[in-house]
């Protein structure tokens, strides 16, 4: 809708000629190579079940990590459960929905009766990846966005007295050595206790790698990098978030998607930064 772009309303005009000489571009080589992409996948799959050229003979479609689901995609789960004594079940985690920049529109899960009719809701709320204390932090910061799903989150794990620790540097060049210390620390209560701590330094870009220690007990600490999307899922006895900063390329994040991509990406949440709290929690 380019009623809709205002002051870019110019800007979205050319990008759009621009890329429509890359798309036909990009169509001519696949046909030419006789290959489709993922999306004509996704779309000509859903349009062979609309128009009753296949019939799907699933009664029960089973969907996981529900979040994450786009449009196209719930296009074709909503085609397949079409007709009487069919049934979808689903599974997702709206506090995790963290792939917008890659399609997943959160609105598929949190708007679901809208697409898919009546349902019953089944809250798991117990979790077994921390303990009570940080569950309780995690779960009070994620709920202030009124768009989540309201759950009450419980953890059955033994508790730990001070799950959080917010450490202060005076500068970005402060952070390698504060990471440094707090990894000694680690290791000795490791040597102490005699069993090794698995530790991950997670940054918000790639290149935060830079913060990771020169040197560290390996005997008593295996410590890895890797970027907050990407360690979704998985688990550590100590997680360390470096550059925990209010600039540009800090967490939060304040990089703006270019206005241009509104044209192109699911629609947003009005709270303030709805998806780097998401991945933050």
């Amino acid at each position: 809708d380019l009623g809709a772009a205002g002051s870019f309303r110019f800007r979205h005009e050319m990008f759009l000629q621009l890329f429509e000489q890359l798309w036909k571009a990009w169509e001519e080589r696949l046909r030419k190579s006789g290959c489709i992409d993922f999306e004509d996948m996704l779309n000509l799959a859903t349009d062979c079940v609309e128009s009753g050229r296949w019939a799907s003979p699933y009664e029960l479609v089973m969907v996981d990590e529900f979040q994450d689901a786009s449009q196209a995609r719930a296009r074709l789960v909503c085609s397949l459960i079409g007709g009487p004594e069919k049934y979808l079940f689903a599974v997702g985690d709206d506090w995790q929905s963290i792939n917008r920049f890659a399609g997943a529109d959160l609105a598929v899960m949190s708007d679901f009766e809208a697409k898919f009719g009546k349902g019953v809701v089944l809250r798991l709320q117990t979790t077994f990846r921390c303990a009570p204390s940080l569950c309780a932090i995690s779960s009070k910061f994620i709920r202030k966005n009124p768009r989540q799903i309201a759950k009450d989150v419980r953890s059955p794990k033994p508790d730990i007295k001070n799950p959080v620790r917010i450490v202060s540097v005076e500068s970005e060049h402060h952070i390698r050595s504060a990471v440094e210390l707090r990894v000694q620390e680690i290791a000795q209560d490791a040597a102490k206790s005699g069993r090794k701590a698995k530790v991950y330094l997670l940054g918000r870009y790639g290149k935060d790698d830079r913060f990771l220690p020169a040197t560290c007990s390996a005997q008593w600490v295996g410590i890895e990098f890797m970027t907050v999307h990407s360690s979704k899922g998985m688990e550590a006895d100590h997680v360390i978030l470096p550059r925990m900063t209010s600039e540009t390329l800090g967490f939060p994040s304040r990089i703006s998607d270019d206005p241009v991509l509104q044209l192109a990406m699911p629609g947003g949440d009005s709270y303030e930064y709805a998806e780097e709290r998401r991945l933050f929690y």
